[in-house]
């Protein structure tokens, strides 16, 4: 598993956390379907994208110090 590690490596280096992540989800699902090369990288980028999209939501969440977390069920629009 040295290519592996290396890849993990490689990945933590680049700060590519999302791929780094999943990883094993991905390579498995991959095996498992049969992907293509092309497919399983579409897969890795989708993964990062969508880390990266959710820590940004969480940061700007966070700096924008709401003080509650409200959904809107929580608000009564009944008149």
């Amino acid at each position: 598993m040295k290519a592996y590690e290396q890849t993990l490596t490689y990945l933590n280096t680049l700060k590519l956390k999302g791929i780094a992540n999943g990883l094993d989800e991905m390579i498995n699902d991959a095996e498992i379907k049969k992907d293509s090369y092309i497919t399983l990288l579409n897969s890795v980028f989708t993964t990062e994208i969508s880390y990266r999209v959710k820590r940004r939501m969480e940061r700007n969440m966070t700096a924008a110090h709401f003080p509650l977390v409200k959904k809107i069920d929580d608000f009564d629009l009944a008149w």
